[in-house]
C-alpha cells in the first residue's frame, strides 16, 4: 500500500498558526490554508515482516486516512493504528522530530480535535481547567476557531476533526457525517438584533426602523445590516424577517462577514451606513455598554438559538469510550455550577475580558443544558420537534432544499450513561446540602413598562361604521396571536384604537373603542393566555403621509409588546 512520509510541518507565515492538513498532495494552513510543504513518497507494506506497523487493512486505513491522522494531530511523526490510539513506527529512523512528541502522546493517549468559533458559551471546551481535566484521563483535547461553517461540518466529514460546536441549523444545513451527541446550551440573550442608535438616534424600535427605512428608500438610499453569514446571527435574522413580514431583508443592503467579532467593529465604524448588526456575546454587552440598542434577542424565540455537540462517525465508532469521558467530564462541570457557579463565571469573564457582574450578565443569556436536560432531549426525543421547526425555517427561506425524513438518524443520547451517573449522585449530594426552602407568596403585580417589538401585522381595517371583524381580519389576528405565543414569556398584545379627526368626535370614540373590544374579545375567545394590553388614542397618531380628516385613520393596530421592559 502507498503512503507518504510528511515533512515536518513550519509555522504558517501568514497567521502563525502551527496545525495543518492535507488536501491534493499539499500541506495547507489548518486555519488560512496556506500552502505549507510537500509530501515525500515513502512505500509501506501493507504486513510488515519485523511485526513493528501490524496489520493494516486498507479499505479503513487509507493513505488519505493516515495523512490526516498524522495531519490533524499536528505531530512530526508517522501514525498508524486502530482510531486515535496511533502506534509509532520506531524502526529505522522513521520518526521525525522526535524529541517534540509529548510524553502522554508517547504512552499511547488519545488526542483529538475539536472545532468551534468566538462565542462564549464556547468557553468551556477551550478552557485550560477543563482540558487538563481530560489530560489526566489520558484525553488531549486540540481546540481550535473554524469560522467557516461549511468547512467546520466538511472537517468532521474528512477526519480532520473529531468533534465541533455549532448549532442546529447549521447540522441542518450541512450534514456532517457524525451525530448530535450532546446539547451544549440555548442561547436566551445571548445572540440579538442591535440597532445602531449611536449613529442614527431615532432608531428606538422595530418600528422607528421600518419608518426609516421607508424614507431612506423614498430618497434613493439603503441602510445596511451586518451579520456572520452561515451562523447563529443569520438563523436569527431569518426568524426574525419569519416572525414580522413587514420587516423583509430584501430592503436592506446585507453585508455578510465571517464572524460577530467583525460585525461588530463594522458597525462601531462611523464611515459606514450600517442601521443593524446581528451579534452574539460577548459583543451584545459590549454594544449595549457602548450605546446600541437592543432590540430583539433570543429571549423572545425561546430554544430557537440550540447549540450542540457533534461528534464524527469515525470518532464514535473507534473512541467510545473516549467519547463518554469527555462528555462526563463537560456535564460535570455544568452540573457543578448548579452548587456554584462561581468557575464557570470566573472562566466567562477571563475568555470575554469582562468584570465580574459582566459576567453574570453574560451567564445570565445562556442555557447550559445539563446531563439529565441533555438526556431528556436526546433520548427522550424532545429534540425532534426543534429539528422540524428549524428545518421549516431553513426551508422556507430557501437555505434548505428538503427535511430530514428520519429526524432520528441525527442523534444519539447512548454516550451519556457515565454523566448521568455523575449528575445521580451529584442530586444526591445537593439534597443533603440544600433542602427546599420554604415557598415565598406571590408577590402582587406589578405595573410593567412597555417596549415595543415591533408590528408584526397590517392595521385591521372595519367597513364603514361597524365593530363587527370579518375573516380576514380573524385570520390576522390568529397570525398575531401565534407570533406571540412564539416570543415566550413576558410579551403581550397591545391592541390600540385609532379615529380620524373628522365627523363627531364622541361618535368616532365609541366606535373605537367597539372595534378594540371586538380585537379584545377575539383573542380571549381564542384562548389566548398572555396579557392584553387595549388602549385608544384618538386622532392623536394618524398615519404617516395622510390627512389627519382621511377615514383611513380609522383603524385598529395589533402589536406584539415585550413587558418588564
Amino acid at each position: 500500500m502507498s503512503n507518504q512520509l510528511l515533512i515536518a510541518p513550519k509555522v504558517c507565515p501568514k497567521c502563525g498558526s502551527d496545525k495543518t492538513f492535507t488536501r491534493d498532495e499539499r500541506t495547507l494552513c489548518f486555519m488560512c490554508q496556506t500552502p505549507l510543504v510537500e509530501h515525500v513518497p515513502m512505500k509501506i507494506d501493507q504486513e510488515s515482516p519485523s511485526g513493528v506497523i501490524g496489520r493494516v487493512r486498507s479499505s479503513v486505513f487509507s493513505n488519505e486516512r493516515l495523512t490526516l491522522i498524522w495531519q490533524k494531530l499536528g505531530r512530526r511523526k508517522v501514525v498508524v493504528g486502530s482510531g486515535l490510539f496511533g502506534i509509532l513506527l520506531l524502526g529505522s529512523g522513521l520518526i521525525l522530530g522526535a524529541r517534540n512528541i509529548p510524553s502522554s502522546v508517547a504512552q499511547g493517549s488519545t488526542e483529538l480535535v475539536a472545532l468551534g468559533d468566538t462565542f462564549v458559551g464556547y468557553s468551556t471546551l477551550r478552557s485550560p481547567e477543563f482540558q487538563d481535566s481530560l489530560q489526566s484521563q489520558g484525553i488531549d483535547v486540540k481546540y481550535a476557531d473554524d469560522f467557516d461553517q461549511a468547512s467546520r461540518a466538511q472537517k468532521l466529514s474528512t477526519g480532520e476533526a473529531d468533534l465541533i460546536v455549532t448549532t442546529l441549523d447549521q447540522v441542518l444545513r450541512h450534514r456532517p457525517e457524525g451525530k448530535i451527541v450532546a446539547m451544549w446550551d440555548y442561547t436566551q440573550g445571548a445572540d440579538a438584533v442591535v440597532l445602531n442608535t449611536k449613529k442614527f438616534p431615532l432608531l428606538k424600535d422595530m418600528d422607528a426602523l421600518a419608518e426609516e427605512v421607508k424614507l431612506a428608500a423614498q430618497s434613493g438610499q439603503q441602510y445596511s445590516i451586518v451579520y456572520a453569514a452561515d451562523t447563529p446571527s443569520e438563523y436569527l435574522a431569518l426568524l426574525l424577517a419569519n416572525k414580522f413580514p413587514s420587516f423583509r431583508l430584501e430592503q436592506f443592503n446585507l453585508i455578510p462577514v465571517a464572524d460577530a467579532s467583525e460585525a461588530y467593529k463594522l458597525l462601531q465604524d462611523p464611515s459606514q451606513n450600517i442601521a443593524i448588526a446581528v451579534l452574539w456575546e460577548p459583543f451584545v454587552s459590549q454594544a449595549e455598554k457602548s450605546g446600541h440598542k437592543v432590540v430583539l434577542s433570543s429571549a423572545d424565540v425561546p430554544e430557537a438559538i440550540i447549540d450542540v455537540l457533534v461528534a464524527s462517525n469515525y470518532f464514535i465508532k473507534r473512541q467510545p469510550e473516549a467519547l463518554s469521558q469527555v462528555l462526563a467530564a463537560y456535564y460535570g462541570r455544568i452540573d457543578g455550577s448548579r452548587l456554584d457557579a462561581t468557575a464557570l463565571k470566573q472562566q466567562i469573564a477571563k475568555e470575554a475580558k469582562v468584570s465580574g457582574p459582566e459576567a453574570l450578565t453574560l451567564l445570565n443569556g445562556i442555557h447550559f443544558f445539563n446531563a439529565r436536560e441533555a438526556n431528556d432531549w436526546l433520548n427522550g426525543n424532545q429534540i425532534v420537534p426543534k429539528i422540524r421547526y428549524t428545518g421549516s425555517i431553513l426551508k422556507a427561506s430557501g437555505r434548505l432544499n428538503q427535511l430530514p425524513e428520519q429526524p432520528e438518524r441525527l442523534y444519539t443520547g447512548k454516550f451519556l450513561d457515565l454523566a448521568i451517573a455523575n449528575s445521580t449522585a451529584l442530586d444526591q449530594q445537593l439534597s443533603g446540602i440544600r433542602p427546599n426552602p420554604p415557598q415565598a407568596p406571590p408577590s402582587p403585580p406589578k405595573a410593567q413598562p412597555v417596549t415595543n417589538i415591533g408590528k408584526i401585522s397590517e392595521d385591521i381595517r372595519f367597513d364603514l361604521s361597524s365593530v363587527l371583524l370579518d375573516p380576514e381580519d380573524k385570520a390576522t389576528l390568529d397570525t398575531v396571536m401565534e407570533t406571540a405565543k412564539g416570543f415566550g414569556g413576558n410579551t403581550a398584545i397591545q391592541i390600540t384604537g385609532h379615529t380620524s379627526a373628522t365627523g363627531s368626535p364622541e361618535r368616532n370614540e365609541v366606535l373605537s373603542k367597539g372595534r378594540v373590544e371586538s380585537v379584545a374579545q377575539y383573542l380571549k375567545g381564542k384562548k389566548f393566555s398572555g396579557d392584553l394590553i387595549v388602549k385608544r388614542v384618538g386622532s392623536s397618531s394618524p398615519l404617516p403621509g395622510v390627512d389627519p380628516a382621511d377615514a383611513r385613520n380609522q383603524r385598529v393596530e395589533v402589536e406584539v409588546v415585550r413587558t418588564g421592559g
